[in-house]
């Protein structure tokens, strides 16, 4: 049976309500956007689905967990005050008040838990009822938990990429997750570092590549959109509909990324390759292949990559807000349609990777936003996530997270990147496609690795 002929079960709302930061905590009434923070600020937010395995009634839950579960959330709010705050543009800064509080919803599901914790192709749709929505009440941060009686629950998490990457919003939730721990008497063993304000170094600007990002940046909003009609020699992205997509999880274990990478040494003569690099570049190839695009037209992809520690002197590792690079590459489709394929795409990829070593965080998000001007970017598939922000870590007491879900690749036509396995050593990769897409990529991931 198609999955596409199958309608979400509906998702019954048991409570909606707001969640104020604790007093407890002092803070600052502003907090200054940075160069960093300007190049988010029109992304669209994040959308996360955790899914935790728990086998208690709701009633249960409201009894015993739920009360633990608000509590905590205030005062890993009170830590982390602007995720409740408000962004002023004008005045170019985040904002806080008395008033602040953050949207969370409860809500109850009758959808298969199980089945939606499953790595095979499952519609999108059905994902879209356990997430709330950022409001002007909450607009920067909101949530909803979703029970699914004797089965599980689904923690949504929607939040704006102007206040956060993806490293500040893994330290907010293992914060939370670890004050909630300590309120029902669970194991609450190891620390997590408080979150960091001090933005000195990037206002400070020293090398001037603030203005130059901006300027950039607000070219490519007023340009608007990528045209359809033009990027003609870039692979096309399809577009979603959300009633037809299908998204599904492939895990590359420790040993098939070794095998890989063995594959690729005798191919290339060389065993320098990250797993990233390896595992993107099968995802890469193996899509092209799915897409039968033309010999002359050019894959193009772009990521994300941490610079609190590239910077000099570095920042922390609990830096609040963004605090991120951009680059891009590109190769053939012609390459990559080929058997060989997937090593070509990875030798791109590493090369962008090593390319990193040598150039500063802020001069390499110059080179790689002036290139977007200069072309429309048709066809730029983008990377979400990242294995090193451990969010399979986030423990509310209820044991580790099921399953992690990245659900806003589904409007930016990007791969989710997660940790998989035993310590994390293997990846996950999470995709959103139309399922006769889904079903060819699928086919060519599973060739590729028998």
């Amino acid at each position: 049976m198609s999955t596409a002929s199958q309608e979400p079960p509906p998702t019954v709302v048991l409570e909606q309500c707001k969640v104020s930061p604790s007093p407890d905590f002092p803070y600052k009434d502003s907090l200054p956007l940075t160069y960093f923070d300007s190049i988010f600020i029109h992304f669209g937010a994040v959308e996360r689905v955790f899914f935790y395995d728990l086998s208690c009634s709701v009633e249960e839950f409201l009894r015993e967990k739920l009360g633990p579960f608000k509590a905590s959330l205030s005062r890993a709010l009170g830590e982390f005050r602007p995720l409740a705050g408000r962004l002023h543009l004008v005045s170019n800064e985040f904002r806080c008040s008395d008033l602040d509080s953050v949207s969370f919803v409860l809500a109850e599901s009758v959808d298969d838990f199980s089945d939606l914790c499953g790595n095979h192709p499952r519609k999108c749709d059905r994902f879209r009822p356990l997430l709330p929505r950022l409001t002007p009440d909450s607009p920067l941060l909101a949530l909803q938990l979703t029970l699914f009686p004797g089965a599980g629950a689904a923690l949504g998490i929607v939040i704006s990429h102007a206040i956060a990457d993806g490293a500040t919003t893994a330290l907010f939730l293992k914060t939370w997750a670890a004050l909630c721990r300590r309120d029902i008497g669970a194991n609450s063993a190891g620390w997590v570092p408080p979150p960091s304000y001090d933005r000195a170094l990037l206002l400070a600007d020293p090398n001037g590549w603030g203005p130059t990002i901006r300027q950039l940046m607000e070219k490519i909003v007023q340009r608007g959109p990528p045209n359809a009609q033009e990027g003609k020699n870039a692979v096309p992205l399809e577009a979603q509909d959300e009633k037809r997509a299908v998204r599904a999880t492939f895990s590359f274990s420790r040993e098939q990324i070794e095998k890989l990478r063995e594959d690729y040494r005798r191919k290339t003569g060389s065993s320098e390759c990250s797993s990233f690099a390896l595992v993107f570049g099968v995802v890469l190839a193996c899509l092209v292949k799915a897409k039968r695009a033309s010999g002359g037209a050019t894959a193009t992809f772009g990521f994300v990559f941490d610079a609190r520690a590239r910077l000099a002197p570095p920042l922390p590792a609990a830096y609040f807000g963004n605090c991120l690079g951009i680059t891009t590459g590109g190769c053939s489709a012609g390459k990559l349609a080929g058997e060989d394929g997937w090593v070509e795409a990875s030798k791109e990829v590493w090369s962008s990777v090593e390319g990193l070593k040598w150039k500063e965080p802020e001069k390499i998000s110059v080179d790689c936003i002036g290139a977007l001007l200069a072309r429309e970017p048709v066809g730029l598939l983008t990377v979400a996530g990242s294995p090193w922000l451990g969010m399979y870590q986030v423990d509310f007491g209820w044991g580790r997270p099921r399953k992690v879900e990245i659900i806003s690749i589904e409007s930016t036509s990007a791969v989710s990147v997660a940790e998989w396995g035993e310590a994390g050593r293997g990846l996950e990769i999470g995709m959103a496609l139309s399922e006769d897409l889904m079903t060819e990529f699928s086919a060519n991931v599973a060739d590729l690795l028998l």
